[in-house]
């Protein structure tokens, strides 16, 4: 396994905040034999029949991944409003259902971009934010099992509202 992530946070001036990620990984199984037994040679670690994944990417392991969030405060007084933008690129990778017959669910490459709005409230006793999130409606594959898929959130909107005791 082989890797490398690069951050910054770069703030120009109290208002503007903008968050770049970069991560690369390179993660192969060496030997994995799901639903095997395994056998006491270490040359052949899985049990006739069982299939090897020797040389595949580790699940949920994308290549590459990067990621870029702007923030701008505008203050109003004691209040403020913050817009917020940001995206990830995740790239393709596994899931595998495990059991008797192992199978292998691939996610493809893609975004998930967000935007939100949010008024705070002088002191910042309260809050009202509206948000947008998977503008795409990419839908990914979180888990799988033997009898279920669970997928990711499609593209949500909304208004939020909190408060501060």
């Amino acid at each position: 396994m082989f890797g490398i992530e690069l951050s910054t946070n770069l703030r120009p001036n109290a208002n503007h905040n903008v968050n770049i990620g970069f991560n690369y990984l390179d993660a192969k199984y060496k030997a994995f034999c799901p639903g095997g037994t395994g056998t006491a040679n270490p040359l052949d670690p899985c049990s006739a029949g069982t299939v090897d994944f020797k040389g595949r990417t580790l699940d949920r392991s994308p290549k590459v991944t990067a990621f870029v969030n702007y923030n701008l405060t505008i203050p109003m007084g004691d209040a403020s409003i913050l817009l917020t933008a940001g995206t990830r690129y995740v790239g393709k990778y596994s899931i595998t259902q495990f059991g008797t017959n192992p199978l292998q669910y691939f996610t493809p490459k893609h975004t998930n971009t967000s935007l939100s709005a949010t008024y705070n409230a002088a002191g910042g006793r309260w809050y009202l934010r509206a948000f947008a999130q998977n503008l795409e409606n990419f839908i990914e594959i979180r888990n799988a099992t033997s009898d279920t898929v669970t997928p990711g959130e499609p593209r949500t909107y909304g208004i939020a509202a909190g408060f501060k005791f």
